[in-house]
């Protein structure tokens, strides 16, 4: 089994060095399923984008 670590290995120094996504589904009562994708500046650990859709086709 592989274990996810606290960190990385190298860490980062600056911004914009690497950025980490998200895909998370969420069941709205009444609405249906809406999927929300984000990507995370490592370094500054801000959310940089973000976009919620109803469907996952890109």
């Amino acid at each position: 089994m592989v274990k996810a670590a606290d960190e990385f290995h190298s860490k980062t120094t600056a911004p914009n060095q690497l950025w980490q996504t998200d895909f998370t589904d969420l069941k709205v009562i009444g609405w249906g399923w809406f999927y929300l994708s984000t990507v995370l500046d490592d370094f500054s650990r801000y959310v940089i984008a973000w976009k919620l859709c109803t469907t996952m086709a890109a």
